[in-house]
């Protein structure tokens, strides 16, 4: 009886993991280096999902960041969340439109909501180089 429920879940559980929509590519790429600050963002999943909250921060190099200041939670980071532009539509691409980004280290955190219901989250980081 037990290798039979073993073999039910081994049978189910890639069914259940195609489910999700992951992303499937983003502009810009995660990890890009990058001579010019993006105008937009875009994020495109392998099924249609919907965005629930998008925001891009600055990440800080761990010379910047003291032990006191992490203990603390201060923050010296920029971080700009993006509202008005995510739609609460399922589509299997968005496109969002970027503050105006200095050179520097950037990460965004995104977090969506497949069709199936399932909550999908990543992170991108890209770096811009500047003038």
């Amino acid at each position: 009886m037990f290798r039979i429920g073993i073999l039910i879940i081994l049978i189910l559980l890639p069914l259940q993991l195609n489910a999700h929509s992951p992303l499937e590519f983003s502009i810009p790429k995660n990890g890009a280096l990058i001579d010019s600050a993006p105008n937009e963002l875009v994020l495109s999943f392998k099924s249609p999902a919907k965005l629930i909250k998008v925001k891009v921060a600055e990440k800080q190099s761990a010379e910047k960041s003291s032990f006191l200041k992490k203990f603390l939670g201060t923050k010296q980071n920029n971080e700009y969340i993006l509202h008005k532009d995510i739609s609460k539509e399922l589509n299997l691409s968005h496109i969002l439109t970027l503050p105006e980004l200095p050179p520097g280290k950037f990460i965004i955190t995104w977090r969506a909501m497949g069709e199936d219901g399932h909550v999908l989250k990543g992170n991108i980081s890209f770096e811009i180089r500047g003038n």
